[in-house]
C-alpha cells in the first residue's frame, strides 16, 4: 500500500535557531541595527579613550591598541602604530580640550567598522585650536577591537 508523505514543515531559521550566529541572520533587520548601534558606542569609546590618552602622553594606550600591520596616515606622512604609541609617549604639548563632532560608524562586515569624525583641539598654554578629520579603521580580534588604519585630516582653516 502506497502511502502519502505528509509535507515537511520547513520552518525558516530564525535568530534563536540560528547556531552559528543569530546577529549576522538576514532575516532580523532589528538586530543588525542593535548590532551597528553596540559597534558605534564601542568604537567612539575607543576613539575617546584615545582622546584622553593622547592628552596625558599615555603612548601605552596605542600600543595594546594597534596590531603589527597598522597604518597611520598622518599631516607630516606615514607612520606604523608602534611609532604613533611612541609619538604620544614622547608629547611634550598635550591639548586641554577636544571635541568629537559629526562621529558616523561604517560597519565593513560582521569584524571590522570604519569610524570618521571631526575633531576640535584645543593646545595648552595659547589660545589656539585648530581641527581635524579623523578616519579610523578598527577590526576584531577575540572580543577586542585593534585599530588597523587610522588617518588625519586638517581642516582647511577659512581665512
Amino acid at each position: 500500500m502506497l502511502r502519502t508523505a505528509r509535507p515537511l514543515a520547513l520552518d525558516p531559521v530564525t535568530p534563536e535557531r540560528h547556531p552559528r550566529d543569530p546577529e549576522r541572520h538576514p532575516r532580523n533587520p532589528d538586530t543588525r541595527g542593535a548590532r551597528e548601534m553596540t559597534i558605534e558606542k564601542e568604537l567612539r569609546e575607543l576613539e575617546e579613550k584615545g582622546w584622553a590618552a593622547i592628552s596625558v602622553g599615555n603612548g601605552a594606550f596605542y600600543r595594546d591598541l594597534v596590531t603589527e600591520r597598522t597604518i597611520c596616515v598622518e599631516p607630516d606622512g606615514l607612520q606604523t602604530g608602534r611609532e604613533l604609541a611612541d609619538d604620544i609617549d614622547a608629547n611634550k604639548a598635550p591639548f586641554d580640550d577636544y571635541r568629537l563632532d559629526d562621529v558616523k560608524v561604517l560597519p565593513l562586515g560582521h569584524e571590522s567598522a570604519l569610524i570618521t569624525y571631526r575633531a576640535t583641539v584645543r593646545l595648552s598654554q595659547s589660545d589656539f585650536s585648530f581641527q581635524l578629520y579623523m578616519t579610523s579603521v578598527y577590526e576584531r580580534s577575540g572580543s577586542a577591537w585593534k585599530l588597523v588604519f587610522h588617518q588625519q585630516t586638517p581642516v582647511k582653516q577659512e581665512d
